[in-house]
């Protein structure tokens, strides 16, 4: 599992979910917004390799290159309801 909090990103929870094929690169988090109440999201994040950076598209290998976000309710993996999920492990949302 990756540490989401060393790419800058303010996890308020993890889904670990068995069918995500991609836990290096795919991660369905909780967020926390300063501006509102946290909410969930299916987080993608590309990091540098070295044919990244040989090709000048990054500065050094780990760099990140591109990270995106997509604000979901259910997990894209097993369609667990996060609410759902969350209102199990915590008391209701």
């Amino acid at each position: 599992m990756k540490n989401w909090n060393e790419f800058g990103v303010d996890v308020a929870q993890i889904h670990d979910c068995d069918k995500n094929p991609r836990l290096d690169s795919l991660g369905v988090l909780k967020l926390n917004n300063e501006d509102s109440e946290p909410y969930w999201a299916l987080v993608s994040v590309w990091v540098a390799g070295s044919d990244e950076v040989s090709y000048g598209e990054a500065g050094s290998i780990g760099e990140v290159i591109s990270m995106t976000e997509i604000p979901i309710v259910f997990c894209p993996f097993c369609g667990a309801d996060l609410g759902s999920v969350l209102a199990k492990k915590h008391g209701p949302i």
